[in-house]
């Protein structure tokens, strides 16, 4: 677990790192412990702090993106296959391309990040098309089909964040409720996770140190894919898009009667959803969205130490968010359409590639509209999670789209980590 390891470097000299990795009797690069044994030789760690300080070696470590720096060479094709995702178990084992979602059967899951076009996914994974009436009726497409070819399980028509896949898919390998050829419902989902075989799992605020599943490694029996759009444009979108929403209504929000702009300055605003750092995107793939009933996006209702780490230490779950992209399958950014659609017809085996349905858009436009560049700096202070997120999923596209589309598709560069924003 990197995130958890590498945020924490910084904590540690030279010295107490090595001890680190010597002791836990792996010899491994930290990228690869555990998220126990991270844990259990940061308590060992913190405890002879006081008793090293004359032998602690001052300078400190370098950061992530130089750790890995000289491991990260291309991956030749009689090395790296395409179309299979190699685990990490060794020193030299570093993130590789995606295997393509067209050749295998297992489930798709959508990470549906609010605002960003994830609608319209539903509707291209589900072959919905809307009527002159407004009734959507669902048809056979290129990808209903391969879905149905491969018996393959399409997880989407619901928020839910990275926690909620790891605790669903190892219901749905033991068999309890897998339900080939067909998208699952909202409330058959509900069943499996409520209904699963684990009938001692904590419910909600119960604190929970079991590890089980949110260690559980889905990246060879799930394919997660998700959809991106830039934070800023996110956040204004959000704010028109919430006036429409019948609670604001009921309630007479104070933000239906003001600009987006007058929203920001308001010093006394309750509802902060548009400027939420992680909804756009940290928040779903680190897993760590809030596990009370309130909450919109459906999770493991499992609460745990490492989640509130990641909630607390910003720089962690910005790691762990960026692991968990490199763990997709497939992603799109709304501001690259025509390359992501591109992509996913690769990855699906489609001969032409998808058209995405217009589908949940704003009236006019007027929440399509990009902030001006005063407006986007008054956002920007709020959102440095999701806004570093963004510029890694950019490397992170280029990287698979060079690798897929390029001339030497037979070579897999991963991308440098942006530098991390500075949080205080």
């Amino acid at each position: 677990y990197l995130s958890y390891c590498l945020v924490q470097i910084t904590l540690f000299k030279l010295d107490e790192l090595n001890d680190l990795v010597s002791k836990a009797d792996y010899r491994r690069h930290p990228y690869h412990l555990k998220t126990e044994e991270i844990i259990m030789a940061l308590d060992k760690s913190e405890s002879r702090n006081d008793k090293r300080k004359s032998s602690v070696i001052s300078r400190q470590m370098p950061d992530y993106a130089v750790i890995v720096a000289d491991n990260r060479k291309s991956k030749k094709c009689d090395d790296q296959p395409k179309n299979n995702n190699t685990t990490t178990s060794n020193i030299n084992a570093h993130p590789s391309p995606p295997r393509k979602i067209s050749s295998t059967s297992n489930p798709i899951y959508f990470l549906h990040v609010g605002k960003a076009g994830g609608t319209s996914i539903d509707s291209l994974f589900l072959g919905l098309q809307q009527l002159a009436n407004g009734t959507e009726v669902a048809f056979d497409t290129p990808i209903t089909e391969l879905l149905k070819g491969k018996n393959k399980t399409y997880v989407g028509n619901l928020h839910y964040d990275w926690s909620f896949i790891q605790e669903l898919q190892p219901m749905m390998i033991r068999g309890k409720k897998q339900k080939q050829g067909r998208p699952l419902r909202i409330q058959e989902l509900q069943q499996v996770i409520f209904n699963g075989t684990n009938q001692q799992r904590h419910h909600h605020g119960t604190m929970n140190h079991d590890t089980d599943t949110e260690g559980f490694d889905i990246s060879n029996n799930a394919d997660v894919i998700t959809f991106l759009r830039h934070p800023l444009s996110r956040a204004v979108s959000q704010f028109h898009f919430s006036k429409r929403l019948p609670w604001a209504r009921r309630h007479n929000a104070t933000f239906l009667h003001q600009t987006f702009e007058e929203y920001l300055d308001d010093p006394n605003k309750t509802w902060t959803q548009p400027i939420a750092d992680g909804e756009s995107g940290a928040d779903f793939l680190a897993g760590i969205f809030p596990t009370d009933k309130d909450s919109w996006v459906e999770t493991d209702q499992r609460e745990s130490d490492f989640k509130i780490h990641l909630r607390r230490n910003k720089t962690a779950a910005c790691l762990f968010a960026a692991r968990r992209l490199e763990n997709t399958t497939w992603f799109g950014i709304m501001e690259d359409m025509e390359r992501s659609m591109k992509l996913l017809q690769v990855t699906l085996g489609l001969k032409e590639s998808p058209v995405l349905p217009k589908e949940n858009s704003q009236e006019k436009g007027v929440g399509n509209r990009q902030p001006s560049m005063e407006v986007g700096k008054k956002i920007e202070k709020y959102i440095p999670k999701d806004l570093w997120l963004y510029e890694y999923a950019k490397r992170l596209f280029e990287a698979r789209w060079d690798y897929f589309m390029g001339a030497d598709n037979c070579s897999y560069v991963p991308p440098e980590l942006p530098p991390l924003p500075d949080f205080k």
